[in-house]
């Protein structure tokens, strides 16, 4: 059976908003096969419920919010997914994304029940386990960071802390279809310098998990390399992003 796995891409690719790869499929920013120790076998009915639930998952083209969430299956061997686009996404490039996703995970996660993928524009997870409004592993984050540092390091904080702030408020007090919310900050009184962030929960958690998981995210922050310009922090309800680059799409 697979061994439990971790991956992120080097940091080149990281910090680029679109990767142009030789393949027709992309590969995940991060993926991670390690979220249960539950397994299962080839054939049985669990993995006759994941190829049903994977095979129609975004066959719902009503859906122009970017998030789907659907189960499959009867109890014990019933199959939980969810896929959420990242805000600024189009209808059609957020199914893209997602039938990318849900094709590469169950190849790269064999035998695990549980299973998350995060691309730059969109994240997918299956489980055994209900996946609707939980806000999931609550002490899990994994994070890489721009290598280079802000020039103006105090300066740069002040900016960046109000921003993650206003965002993690905003996004929080979106509805059950969308929690995301992007926008910048000018670093300095008179600087033209400024700093890009998003925040984004998924939508069907409350506002008070949504504010935590967020809450949370900004916590590992100085963590590790305060000061650096640009940081991702993905976590399995929710994820952020800063840069000095305008990266969304307004």
């Amino acid at each position: 059976m697979a061994t439990s796995c971790i991956i992120s891409l080097a940091l080149v690719f990281f910090f680029h908003p679109l990767i142009i790869l030789s393949t027709a499929q992309p590969s995940f920013v991060y993926y991670n096969c390690s979220l249960g120790k539950e397994t299962y076998i080839k054939p049985s009915a669990y993995y006759a419920n994941l190829n049903a639930l994977l095979s129609n998952f975004t066959l719902d083209t009503v859906i122009d919010y970017g998030f789907y969430s659907s189960s499959f299956g009867q109890s014990p061997d019933k199959v939980h997914a969810q896929g959420l686009c990242r805000g600024d996404e189009e209808p059609f490039s957020c199914r893209k994304c997602l039938n990318d996703a849900k094709t590469l995970l169950p190849k790269l996660c064999p035998y695990q029940k549980d299973a998350f993928g995060y691309y730059d524009f969109c994240t997918f997870q299956y489980s055994s386990r209900s996946l609707l409004g939980i806000y999931r592993f609550p002490d899990f984050s994994h994070n890489f960071n721009n290598p280079q540092d802000a020039e103006d390091a105090e300066h740069y904080t002040i900016a960046l802390n109000d921003l993650m702030r206003s965002l993690k408020s905003k996004a929080a007090s979106g509805d059950s279809t969308f929690k995301f919310h992007a926008g910048y900050k000018i670093i300095g009184d008179e600087s033209e310098t400024t700093v890009y962030g998003l925040a984004q929960c998924s939508p069907d958690l409350s506002r008070r998990d949504c504010d935590a998981c967020l809450g949370n995210a900004i916590s590992k922050i100085p963590d590790c390399c305060e000061n650096k310009i640009g940081r991702r922090v993905i976590k399995f309800s929710c994820n952020l992003r800063f840069e000095r680059v305008h990266f969304y799409d307004d």
